[in-house]
């Protein structure tokens, strides 16, 4: 069995710390999420009837819900073939297609409004008890779920090539009256700031306006992401939020010895994957993913210290203004030259601080972890 791709939820209270795998064995691909803790075994279990509830409270009985079979202590899922709604979104705006990026947006909206059974809310009950505590009562007139999938996001919705969408992540359901409305903020609010999509001209008030999320209550919603926070990954949100640096932040904030400490294990454990690749990879065409300064300190890492000599046929860029202009005397191309040039066997390297997004890019793109591509310079 090959494990083609691994996500470590360790930074979450100690009942939701689980192991996500993607693995082939004989050719076939399964998905398996894994207690990393005692307590994590009883939400896993719990999953197998978020499945049954999520497939009862669906309007339109067409729609697909990966199905889970519990063996072992462990949760296997059948592994889909397709894109993710956050790539999709993030292929339109790369090539500036900004009326497909807005088509997927409303396609999104009609898809959570119309295949779920949702109730009609004049005033929203007050449930304590519940993750939100008092801050659904501050809601009014809102169409709600009847049954609530908190993981009901761009990341955990796969488009497969009949443009037929299959949930694939139901970690926490609840019998709880959530405004649609909220789900879409959520979504919208988590892709936004986790892939700067600022850089594209876009404000973050322009998307809630073109989707008719209610100026008044953003801030009602800001608060109950917050809240889904606390719940999920520690007791107090605050520390939490102190606890996610962006690369470059480490980099400029050395007086915390702790997380610098650590950047420093995961950039040196980078750089010896690379090491190890550099001799395997030289009669393969090469691209460096990136044109900022990472890549220019990848590119030097790999060529100018003569480590090896590479076939380095250009760059890749998400950021469509770049693309087709030359970086460091190679062309600058988009993603879809990995789609187009399968059938040569490229290698990437990743020269950026945004490791993890582009290789969730790469992997939905079949180019898998050491197999296809590797991290460079991340600073």
């Amino acid at each position: 069995m090959e494990v083609l791709f691994a996500k470590y939820n360790r930074s979450r209270i100690a009942p939701f710390k689980i192991a996500t795998l993607i693995v082939e064995n004989e050719g076939i691909k399964e998905v398996i999420k894994k207690p990393l803790t005692e307590e994590a075994v009883n939400h896993l279990e719990k999953m197998v009837l978020n499945y049954q509830i999520l497939k009862n409270s669906l309007s339109n009985n067409s729609i697909e819900i990966a199905k889970p079979k519990w063996q072992n202590r462990s949760l296997t899922f059948p592994y889909f073939q397709g894109e993710s709604i956050t790539v999709k979104l993030l292929e339109a705006l790369s090539h500036n297609h900004k009326e497909k990026f807005y088509s997927l947006l409303h396609d999104y909206k009609r898809f959570i409004h119309v295949n779920f059974k949702t109730q009609y809310y004049e005033k929203l009950t007050d449930v304590k008890e519940s993750i939100f505590g008092s801050l659904l009562s501050s809601l009014k007139n809102k169409h709600c779920f009847e049954i609530y999938n908190l993981d009901l996001n761009f990341d955990n919705i796969i488009v497969d090539n009949k443009n037929k969408k299959i949930i694939i992540d139901y970690e926490w359901v609840f019998s709880l009256s959530v405004p649609v409305e909220f789900t879409l903020f959520r979504s919208i609010y988590h892709f936004y700031f986790s892939n700067d999509i600022n850089e594209f001209g876009i404000e973050f008030d322009v998307l809630c306006n073109e989707l008719g999320i209610d100026v008044k209550d953003r801030e009602i919603y800001m608060q109950m992401d917050k809240a889904i926070e606390k719940f999920v990954f520690e007791s107090s949100v605050e520390n939490y939020v102190k606890k996610r640096f962006h690369l470059k932040d480490l980099i400029e904030n050395k007086e915390n010895n702790y997380y610098y400490y650590n950047f420093n294990l995961i950039k040196n454990a980078f750089q010896q994957d690379l090491i190890d690749r550099l001799l395997q990879i030289k009669d393969r065409p090469v691209y460096i993913w990136g044109t900022g300064k990472a890549a220019e300190k990848t590119k030097q890492y790999i060529m100018d210290d003569n480590k090896t000599q590479l076939n380095l046929i250009g760059y890749i860029d998400n950021n469509i203004e770049n693309v087709g202009k030359e970086y460091n005397e190679k062309k600058v191309f988009s993603p879809e030259i990995l789609i187009k040039e399968k059938s040569s066997n490229p290698f990437i390297i990743i020269g950026s601080s945004y490791f993890q997004e582009i290789g969730q890019q790469l992997f939905e793109k079949q180019y898998y972890y050491l197999k296809d591509y590797c991290i460079g310079v991340i600073y």
